[in-house]
């Protein structure tokens, strides 16, 4: 396979391609699933599609808490559909 370079150093382009690779390889989103935050840290997700682990899921929508941050470090959450459907959060790192 051949590599896939970004060419103008763009995080967010280096995003869009993989989640294009996803789509055909195992996990993204195909349709909706908008995240929006509902109220201090809980975050609504909206209705749609996605693949995962190479199977199209209909999610109906949802609600997620994220963790308490840590007030002298950012951190990056990931929201992810598990393989029966449901929403889990992947904590990130403090730094």
């Amino acid at each position: 396979m051949t590599d896939l370079e970004i060419q103008d150093n763009t995080a967010q382009q280096a995003l869009d391609v993989i989640q294009q690779i996803d789509q055909f390889t195992g996990n993204a989103v195909v349709e909706g699933m908008s995240a929006s935050v509902d109220s201090g840290l809980t975050i609504q997700v909206s209705s749609g599609y996605a693949m995962v682990s190479g199977e199209i899921v209909e999610f109906t929508g949802g609600t997620v808490t994220l963790p308490s941050a840590d007030p002298d470090f950012p951190r990056k959450d990931v929201i992810a559909l598990d393989d029966t459907g449901s929403l889990v959060v992947y904590d990130g790192v403090p730094e």
